[in-house]
């Protein structure tokens, strides 16, 4: 019927190209959120004239309340942020995820700027209208990461037989991308660039999403999300996390930023709240489970639940300790295992106080429990996969393969979820 497109995250706008002409050849119609609704089925009611806000119209929340949860001896910084939704008509479920739109640090944007030459006052066309060049980098284009597309078009541009190389070889390119920022990339490979093609090599400025860490049964018009702040050196520089570093920095309490709801299907609580629950988020991949037991304290015939978290040091690292010692004394979290890797000369992390618990473990996937993963999932989703299988075969007294299909039945079921990024 017509070519696949293929899209990068920013894919709106291609999308809703395709979709039209998907729908004007099918005979069928797009609905509200996008789906093809087929010919004779009447389209969902319009909307009022009310604002719908969203991923194109993102909702302008006020910070609430902005709170450092690192004790003051940490190695890191983890900040817990409480948004105003009230006025939104926002709706969002427990395992869902919060787009923030960050604006990049001034200080990155100007040293781009004076390494071009330019002004800064230039006008500029950009995706979202005409304005001056500086107002476009603060908030419109991507800046701390040089992207597969940027460095395809600046290639294109200086004609660079040393990047070139480089982009035709997997693991070079890969090499090359790592810790570089836009402003590396001009440095080392210079072009005579006019401010309208230096902007045409440039991603546009892409939402992050942030786990939601409250449930909306509990908060009303609030949505709370806990974010870690990312800080490095790369390339001789120091470099930071656009928005972790702008929530981090940039931003104080009373202030105002773009965020929308993205609803996330494939991770969520079970429908029969009775059913157990087992959670494994070490540092912020607690997130989403801060949300799951708030939502259970607002059910009834609660299901048991069980919390695997771990991060560096016990005295500066358990976030939200005091909450979730109130829900344990309450009786809505059943047990929790706690694992700090840099308290003792051996490293613990969850999946070793999984490999403990082995046996209890595998009563509470028997009983139906449902095991969910958040977090890290170069190293610490894969470790917990590992640790998963290795109880299953176990305690179940099973063989390796029959161990990896019970845990990929798991899977097939909706009773083995993760949210890893």
């Amino acid at each position: 019927i017509k070519d696949r497109v293929d899209c990068d995250v920013d894919f709106e706008d291609n999308f809703e190209d395709w979709i039209k002409d998907i729908s004007s050849k099918s005979g069928m119609s797009v609905g509200n959120n996008g789906e093809l609704v087929g010919a004779g089925i009447p389209k969902a009611a319009e909307t009022s004239s009310e604002t719908i806000y969203g991923r194109k119209n993102p909702f302008p929340a006020t910070v609430l309340q902005k709170i450092n949860l690192n004790g003051r001896d940490s190695t890191k910084e983890t900040i817990h942020l409480e948004l105003d939704l009230a006025e939104s008509q926002l709706k969002y479920e427990p395992g869902d995820a919060l787009g923030i739109y960050a604006l990049n640090n001034i200080k990155l944007v100007q040293s781009i700027i004076d390494k071009l030459g330019f002004s800064g006052n230039e006008e500029v066309k950009t995706h979202q209208g005409s304005k001056p060049l500086k107002e476009a980098l603060i908030s419109d284009y991507e800046l701390t990461t040089v992207t597969n597309l940027s460095l395809k078009h600046y290639i294109e541009l200086t004609k660079s037989e040393q990047l070139q190389k480089i982009s035709e070889d997997k693991a070079a390119l890969a090499d090359y991308l790592y810790g570089r920022d836009i402003l590396d990339l001009i440095s080392e490979e210079e072009y005579d660039f006019s401010p309208q093609s230096f902007i045409s090599i440039l991603r546009k400025n892409m939402p992050r999403m942030y786990s939601i860490a409250s449930s909306q049964e509990e908060v009303e018009d609030e949505v709370h999300i806990l974010v870690s702040s990312v800080r490095y050196q790369a390339h001789g520089r120091d470099k930071e996390g656009l928005c972790s570093s702008f929530l981090a920095d940039q931003i104080q309490e009373d202030d105002k930023i773009k965020v929308f709801i993205d609803p996330n299907s494939r991770f969520k609580l079970p429908e029969d709240a009775s059913k157990p629950i087992i959670m494994v988020g070490p540092g912020t991949g607690v997130a989403p489970f801060r949300s799951f037991i708030q939502q259970r304290d607002t059910q009834e015939n609660a299901g048991k639940s069980w919390l695997f978290f771990g991060d560096r040091n016990f005295t500066s690292d358990f976030l939200y300790q005091t909450e979730w010692l109130q829900y344990r004394k309450e009786g809505l979290l059943t047990q929790a295992d706690i694992a700090f890797s840099r308290d003792q000369k051996e490293k613990i992390y969850v999946q070793h106080k999984m490999l403990e618990k082995g046996n209890e473990l595998f009563q509470w996937l028997e009983e139906g429990a449902h095991f969910y993963v958040c977090g890290d999932k170069d190293r610490m989703a894969k470790d917990v996969e590992k640790a998963l299988n290795k109880v299953v075969q176990e305690h179940g007294q099973m063989t390796e393969d029959q161990a990896k299909e019970y845990v990929k039945q798991l899977r097939k079921a909706g009773k083995y979820q993760t949210d890893v990024y």
